[in-house]
């Protein structure tokens, strides 16, 4: 009614008008009720989980830092330099040599693994984690344990599915079969997690991740969520760390950026992910090991893991 008045112009007077208009604009769907909701709405998006500020932010000197040996560097990375053992030998010095005190073995050529356990003694780099084959750690549950003790090492991941589930069905499926091999390992001590590439963002014919299927059917099975692969299957990085938090022992540090028009992985600090909310997520959720891994590197591999534990030594550890 007070609405039909205040278009009706001829029947009001001046003052009337101006008292009427404040009511309108007082409503839910007022004028500047909707241009308070924009505002707000506008304030939630930058401020949201998915929200990268263009600018670099300082860290927080309050929160809690990471220590240097947190910080792994991810063999695969430099796969073509380790075909074999002299090979081996030389690249785990340089490893050593540009600051890492931990490794992560994966991509090597052979090598007896007490061997690889002397070397890495001698010069001082922890073997924190694996990744084997999984269909070995699906089908041969034990041989993995058994490699896993030679190396004197606590965790490992499925690096990728050897099945890919195409419905819910084969994807709960794959989950079970991971969580029972997952329990063989807790019994023996050891940690079995799961390395996610892009496929896992597939959504089934129910609408769900393939990824939050395997967590939610394989209560065993802890995380090392790889950032470049959640943003390449359309993901928020920090947000699946803190989905994750107190299940994720590992964590896969790689960046995301554009190259020649095309996405491509970049050092850590080069490229366009949110570390300023992704290691803090980290840290807060209990990852034990920060793991650097390029895939693929536009310049020289070891160049690219000292520039990657460069910018994590300047930012994240106190």
């Amino acid at each position: 009614m007070i609405l039909l008045i205040y278009h009706s112009k001829r029947l009001l007077t001046n003052r009337n008008r101006v008292f009427l208009k404040e009511i309108y604009n007082k409503f839910p769907g007022g004028k500047r009720a909707k241009a308070a909701e924009m505002r707000k709405s506008r304030l939630d998006i930058r401020s949201g989980p998915a929200y990268i500020s263009e600018s670099k932010p300082t860290v927080d000197a309050r929160r809690i830092f990471m220590k240097k040996h947190q910080i792994a560097a991810q063999l695969y990375t430099l796969r073509e330099f380790l075909k074999t053992e002299p090979l081996i030998f030389e690249s785990l010095k340089k490893v050593k040599k540009m600051g890492y005190d931990a490794i992560q073995v994966s991509g090597m050529g052979p090598i007896d693994e007490k061997e690889l356990v002397r070397i890495c003694g001698d010069l001082g780099l922890d073997i924190c984690a694996t990744h084997e084959n999984g269909q070995m750690i699906v089908e041969e549950t034990e041989r993995v344990i058994e490699r896993l003790d030679r190396l004197n090492c606590r965790y490992t991941a499925y690096p990728w599915p050897h099945i890919i589930p195409s419905n819910r069905a084969e994807a709960v499926e794959l989950a079970h079969k991971l969580n029972t091999a997952a329990e063989k390992m807790a019994a023996a001590g050891k940690v079995l997690c799961y390395h996610n590439h892009d496929i896992e963002f597939m959504r089934m014919e129910d609408g769900s991740l393939i990824l939050d299927l395997l967590y939610d059917n394989a209560p065993a099975l802890q995380g090392e969520i790889d950032t470049f692969w959640v943003q390449a299957g359309g993901q928020n990085p920090a947000c699946w760390v803190k989905k994750l938090a107190g299940r994720m022992p590992l964590l896969h540090l790689k960046d995301y950026g554009i190259h020649d028009r095309r996405r491509a992985m970049f050092p850590i600090g080069s490229g366009n992910l949110d570390w300023q909310s992704i290691v803090p997520a980290g840290e807060a959720g209990g990852v034990e090991y920060f793991i650097v891994e390029q895939d693929e590197c536009l310049k020289d591999p070891f160049d690219s893991l000292k520039e990657s534990l460069d910018y994590i030594t300047a930012n994240f550890v106190k």
